[in-house]
Formats: structure tokens, sequence, C-alpha cells
């Protein structure tokens, strides 16, 4: 997920963080409010303030979605996988092919405002 979020929903230049392989990164904690969202650097709280890296949708089959936001540090570390704004009943994360880059959602609500 976190390189499909680099190389599909990159907010900003990504390449330095390339430097830090995806398939290296390991789950250190996961937010204190319930919410499905995940910290990857234990150092990452002590160097503040975060960069956005990335910005998706993710629409789920039963017509739910949620925001995901990839964050990394100054110095090019990537720290979490931020999820905002999840759906009531908080779903596993969202598989790859239900990923879109934020530009769907303004699609999606038009379509469903054509379809009422």
């Amino acid at each position: 997920m976190v390189e499909w979020l680099l190389d599909h929903a990159a907010f900003t230049d990504v390449s330095p963080y390339r430097a830090q392989p995806a398939s290296t990164l390991q789950v250190v904690a996961k937010c204190g409010c319930g919410c499905a969202s995940l910290h990857f650097d234990p150092l990452s709280k002590e160097i503040l303030p975060y960069v956005m890296l990335a910005d998706a949708i993710a629409f789920y089959p039963d017509r739910q979605w949620c925001g995901l936001l990839l964050w990394g540090t100054k110095n090019h570390r990537i720290a979490s996988l931020e999820i905002p704004d999840p759906p009531p009943v908080t779903p596993p994360l969202p598989d790859l092919p239900n990923l879109r880059p934020p530009q769907a959602m303004s699609r999606a609500l038009a379509s469903r405002r054509r379809t009422k």
C-alpha cells in the first residue's frame, strides 16, 4: 500500500523517501484513538512537523470510503499511514484495487449526484 501511495498519489516529490524501501517498514504503533492509522518510525515523533507525502481515497465494496494520508519526516523517513476519516464501522485496511487518487472522490460525488 505504501508503494502504491508513493507511485500513484504523491503530494510532493517523494524520491528521497524511496531510499527507505516500503518492504522494510515495520508497524511500531497503532493510533491511540482506535482508528486504523499506523506508525512506522519509532523516532518520527521526535522529528516534527511531518511532511504529507501522499493522499488517496479507498472505496470499499459496500460503498463506504475513507481517506489515506502517508506522512514522512523532514529527514526522509516514512513515518505513518493515517486514515483520518474511517467509516462508522472501521473495516480492515483496503485492498490495493480499491485505492484511488484524491481526484476520484470529486468524480464519485459528481456521479452520485447525477444518479439521484
